[in-house]
């Protein structure tokens, strides 16, 4: 699993398509880029590059909103095979906070189990720490350009 090193580096050059893009504005998500670092630092396939402000805390405590997809329920002290960036690991799931009503967009806070098809917020315990980025809690993420949004009721 990913671990944080503390790298003093910047980066010297962006390219997409064999073009300089140094200058460009930031890549949508889900873009590749390569990146030239100025030092000789190993980076790999799946390894974070952040801003010194803006780095990850490393933490094997993991909240995450699941989307669950097997019709055995997902239940508090199940074991799981993850996968986090480009690494396998194991988890814990320690709890399950709520279960997401499709139909009202309410908070179920009395479940103890996802069933298949529910989406619901999670802790999970990793094995390994994992870095990851805390979700804002001012709103839904921006729609990107190949999504939809629900229709909205009066």
């Amino acid at each position: 699993m990913p671990f944080l090193v503390s790298l003093s580096s910047r980066i010297e050059h962006l390219t997409r398509g064999g073009v300089d893009r140094m200058h460009d504005p930031p890549a949508e998500m889900g873009s590749a880029l390569p990146v030239r670092l100025v030092d000789d630092v190993d980076v790999f396939r799946g390894d974070m590059i952040a801003r010194v402000n803006n780095a990850p805390t490393p933490s094997q405590d993991i909240d995450a909103i699941v989307s669950w997809m097997t019709t055995a329920p997902l239940q508090p002290r199940q074991k799981l095979a993850i996968k986090h960036t480009t690494r396998n690991g194991r988890a814990l799931v320690k709890d399950i906070a709520y279960r997401l009503d499709l139909s009202t967009l309410h908070r179920d806070q009395e479940t103890k189990e996802l069933g298949v098809n529910e989406i619901g917020r999670v802790t999970l315990r990793t094995r390994s720490r994992c870095s990851s980025t805390p979700t804002r809690r001012t709103g839904p993420p921006a729609p990107s350009s190949s999504s939809t949004r629900p229709p909205t009721s009066p």
